[in-house]
């Protein structure tokens, strides 16, 4: 009986006047919310002007589609919601997530980011505890091709050039390295005295530090070997400290003298490009230009020590000529 009556309404409906259709479609809204509507999951509000909705529960809110219009409350919870999620991944760590269809996933963290000077996690390398405790009573320089730190590696050589060092005895054997593995080539250094011995040559004790920033046995190396590690030109940071700047006794600053120049020899031009410094005995030959010669005086001082002659021979020209 029932699909007859809808059968005839149906085919009625396009027959009948415009008031007849009107009251047929508030009868057939009236049969969808009997129908799709829980009463149980819903309850009617009127409002001061006498229209009236049905304001659904929870549970009902739940089942609709994510496509819906959320109220407020429900996106700042669910923005916090995935700030949480964020911050766990973050970190690291894994978490299960469980789905409306109940189906459990396990997320991977995240790569962290590590430390490129201790390979520690949560800080980056310029916040490193490690590193400021180094740079506590050392003098640090940053190696690398990065235009940030281009000049870090001439200033390094200038202060080898200039450092206080210490007076071998005559009968003193010392015991250096004079090739290093190519961990050693790598890593991370600190420069903790440089010796003069007899012959006037240069020896430096040096300790490498680990991939945790932990310094190794200290060890004596040549003026080669200190050339090859402090000549870098790739991107990746060296970290070298000098703490030669903390004065000991016994030690004697560097005069530049001939002998001076000669002990640090003229520089070259290697395959990377860098300058590499040539330890040999320069004394008997010719100074050669200044640009080619690692002094220990700065910049300032060397274009104050150049002659004034052509200036006051260009002063006594002009005032012949006035005569």
């Amino acid at each position: 009986a029932v699909k007859t009556v809808l059968s005839h309404v149906s085919a009625a409906y396009g027959r009948v006047g415009e008031d007849l259709q009107f009251e047929m479609s508030a009868l057939v809204l009236q049969l969808q919310e009997l129908l799709t509507v829980d009463p149980n999951k819903s309850k009617t509000v009127i409002s001061h002007s006498g229209y009236s909705v049905k304001q659904p529960n929870q549970s009902l809110i739940s089942s609709q589609p994510k496509g819906r219009l959320m109220p407020q409350h429900e996106i700042r919870s669910k923005n916090a919601s995935k700030n949480v999620n964020r911050l766990i991944q973050n970190l690291g760590m894994k978490q299960v997530v469980v789905r409306n269809e109940a189906v459990e996933v396990e997320l991977n963290g995240r790569n962290v980011t590590h430390c490129s000077f201790c390979k520690e996690e949560s800080h980056a390398f310029t916040t490193c505890p490690n590193r400021e405790a180094f740079k506590m009573n050392a003098q640090e320089y940053i190696l690398s091709s990065n235009l940030k730190f281009a000049t870090n590696q001439q200033a390094l050589r200038s202060r080898i050039g200039s450092m206080p060092h210490s007076l071998a005895q005559k009968v003193e054997g010392l015991s250096y390295l004079s090739r290093l593995d190519k961990t050693q080539l790598r890593s991370n250094f600190v420069l903790h005295e440089a010796r003069i011995m007899v012959d006037k040559t240069m020896y430096y004790h040096v300790s490498f530090l680990n991939e945790h920033a932990q310094p190794g046995e200290k060890s004596w190396i040549s003026w080669d070997v200190m050339n090859t590690i402090i000549t870098h030109s790739n991107v990746k940071r060296k970290f070298v400290f000098d703490k030669t700047i903390t004065h000991k006794q016994g030690w004697i600053h560097q005069n530049v003298s001939a002998s001076s120049v000669g002990l640090l020899g003229v520089a070259s031009v290697s395959n990377d490009g860098n300058a590499v410094l040539s330890f040999h005995d320069t004394s008997k030959r010719k100074s050669p230009s200044s640009s080619s010669v690692v002094t220990d005086k700065p910049q300032h001082e060397q274009e104050a020590s150049k002659p004034s002659t052509p200036k006051r021979l260009y002063r006594v020209a002009s005032e012949k000529e006035q005569a």
